[in-house]
């Protein structure tokens, strides 16, 4: 059985360049990650919220499903070999790859079959490299319980933000996820990502605590707020959700 740091290496960027471009040109990968991001390495703060839908109280909208249809759209799951829109930040196709590989889900929303809205889900033992992890968890892998998933990446073309897609399409997510037996997504955002902030708090998240995460080299530092059902209705006061 391979272990977890294999996978991890094996499923890296510098990997796949050493096998197709040989040792120079893995070196001058990392060489070009260290150059750019040492900082980040040895620094890190970021400061958020723990997020959690309980899917034993989440309701279908039945409405929603009917809003898709009326807008000519398609609820899909990503497949093995489709690739995915500039919007979604560089997602290349091998690394769609690999989070396939690794059991992952990305649930899309499609319109005239161009990828409009996405959610990439986690379950088992997860892999993630963003700081905002940090949130959750004190290191960047970590495992879920079997009855929970990790909600970790989520966005929606530019020109179709503002009209509810997103929330549609979680809509149609939780009833899947719910179908296979999942009771609980986690997820994080940052305490300045008031967008995501809003979409969480319209589509079923509530915020569990709010999180403040500092670590200088080998020395780290976790402060916690837990948040009530009264905390979570001033943010939406606060954001007009």
């Amino acid at each position: 059985m391979i272990s977890p740091i294999k996978q991890r290496i094996a499923s890296s960027e510098t990997y796949r360049l050493f096998k197709l471009e040989g040792f120079k040109r893995a070196v001058l990968h990392l060489w070009a990650l260290l150059r750019d991001h040492w900082r980040s390495l040895l620094f890190i703060k970021v400061e958020g919220y723990i997020a959690e839908a309980a899917l034993r109280d989440f309701r279908y909208s039945e409405r929603y499903r009917q809003n898709i249809q009326a807008q000519r759209m398609e609820f899909q799951l990503l497949k093995q070999g489709e690739k995915l829109p500039d919007f979604c930040y560089g997602i290349t196709p091998h690394e769609i790859e690999n989070r396939l590989a690794a059991q992952h889900r990305c649930y899309v929303l499609k319109q005239e079959g161009n990828v409009i809205c996405i959610a990439w889900m986690g379950f088992g033992r997860i892999n993630y490299g963003e700081n905002s992890v940090y949130l959750y968890s004190d290191h960047t892998t970590f495992t879920l319980k079997p009855d929970q998933a990790w909600l970790y990446e989520s966005m929606c073309d530019p020109q179709h933000r503002r009209k509810g897609f997103y929330t549609w399409l979680k809509n149609e997510t939780f009833r899947h996820l719910k179908d296979l037996g999942i009771t609980s997504v986690l997820a994080t955002v940052g305490v300045d990502n008031i967008g995501n902030i809003k979409a969480m708090l319209r589509s079923g998240f509530r915020l569990k605590e709010k999180v403040l995460f500092r670590r200088c080299l080998l020395f780290q530092i976790r402060k916690k707020q837990i948040l009530s059902e009264a905390d979570n209705d001033e943010l939406k006061l606060r954001y007009h959700v």
